[in-house]
């Protein structure tokens, strides 16, 4: 409770998702972020290993708040895309192979 004469400053927070995918290919980022563009100053090469992306989004003031799993196993998910090596659908085999990373940062 406050006393008579103090203040309370309340903060204000920008929040953001990325999506990390542990079964990307070689060539691929682990991280999907190109969706943020509260992010947009984070260049897409930094999501290529999930430390560098810490490392650089940390600098720029994000703050790494919870992480989701969102899909639990044996969910059916598309890409959206058809491509070569028939990876346009997939089951979900482990929750832990894609995760919402929530991040924070006072505006």
């Amino acid at each position: 409770m406050k006393g008579i004469g103090e203040v309370s400053i309340l903060k204000r927070w920008q929040y953001a998702h990325v999506v990390y995918d542990r079964n990307r290919k070689p060539s691929e980022p682990c991280l999907a972020f190109d969706h943020v563009s509260a992010m947009s100053d984070i260049g897409p090469e930094r999501g290529l290993y999930l430390d560098m992306f810490l490392e650089t989004a940390g600098e720029r003031g994000w703050e790494l708040t919870t992480v989701l799993l969102p899909f639990p196993r044996g969910k059916e998910l598309s890409t959206g895309v058809p491509d070569e090596d028939d990876r346009s659908t997939f089951f979900v085999n482990d929750p832990l192979d894609i995760q919402w990373l929530i991040f924070k940062r006072e505006v």
